[in-house]
């Protein structure tokens, strides 16, 4: 069985993440980044991204669904801007599972 990180350790990985993910998007505003990871992380990822002055609590919960598409886009000012959270319109109704 592996070992896995805490919640904090978890939180702090995102906060890294949500760094680099701002630094390349300012610094490539053009570009298209692509993120494939689990629901988890993402959930810490969107309140780093999206609330980085505050600690990560389970008061806001961004769920997602197995194979589901978000996109944000960041600006070269640093501005992020949620655009959709949590389509699945890819998968047909039996295959969606939480």
């Amino acid at each position: 069985m592996g070992v896995y990180e805490s919640d904090e350790e978890c939180f702090v990985r995102a906060q890294n993440v949500a760094g680099e993910l701002l630094r390349m998007a300012v610094a490539q505003p053009q570009e298209t980044i692509v993120l494939v990871t689990h629901g988890t992380f993402l959930d810490n990822l969107f309140h780093a991204l999206l609330m980085p002055a505050q600690p990560y609590n389970e008061c806001i919960h961004f769920s997602h669904l197995n194979t589901a598409v978000s996109r944000v886009d960041i600006d070269e000012t640093g501005h992020v801007a949620v655009r959709y959270l949590n389509r699945v319109d890819h998968l047909p109704g039996a295959l969606t599972s939480r």
